[in-house]
């Protein structure tokens, strides 16, 4: 129940035109988001159960190195657009590779080991309401009500999934 009034919530908190039209190009691209979402849940329940076997810095090699070898191939369709990038943009580079991949997965994994995994997906519903956030306060872009209400409802979502999680269960 948690998770479907997150996902909604996100979805209201991306919508950019206030509207929900399910023939706008925008409904697409949120569509889009959301199908990631689902997708880093999935990736979330089998990187939980591999987590008995192997350790996260494993893990975290083993994602980096395959999803480097994987978007190899497709790099190949932007060749043309290639040019050399100055030491600023290799500084970014570098810094987004280790910082917001390496060691971002490796407390992933960390938190995944000694968390619920409902919990840490729960969590990813933040993303876009981050990302609405961080529009409005570095780029001064406007947010519409519908966005404010997404995001108000996301985090009621993440607040009763917390609830439920900690309070204890009864056997009936």
């Amino acid at each position: 129940m948690g998770v479907s009034i997150a996902i909604g919530g996100s979805y209201l908190a991306v919508t950019a035109n206030g509207r929900v039209e399910l023939n706008s190009t925008h409904f697409i691209g949120n569509i889009l988001m959301i199908a990631a979402m689902l997708s880093w849940a999935f990736f979330t329940l089998v990187n939980k159960s591999l987590q008995e076997k192997y350790s996260g810095l494993f893990l975290t090699a083993y994602q980096t190195i395959f999803g480097t070898l994987f978007f190899i191939p497709l790099s190949l369709f932007e060749y043309k657009e290639w040019k050399l990038v100055s030491l600023i943009a290799l500084g970014n580079i570098l810094f987004q590779a280790i910082f917001c991949s390496c060691v971002a997965y490796l407390l992933y994994n960390y938190a995944l080991k000694r968390l619920d995994v409902a919990l840490t997906t729960i969590y990813l519903n933040l993303i876009p309401v981050v990302g609405v956030l961080s529009g409005y306060l570095i780029l001064k872009e406007r947010v519409l009500a519908i966005q404010l209400v997404g995001g108000l409802i996301t985090l009621l979502a993440i607040v009763i999934i917390n609830f439920e999680l900690g309070t204890p269960r009864k056997n009936a």
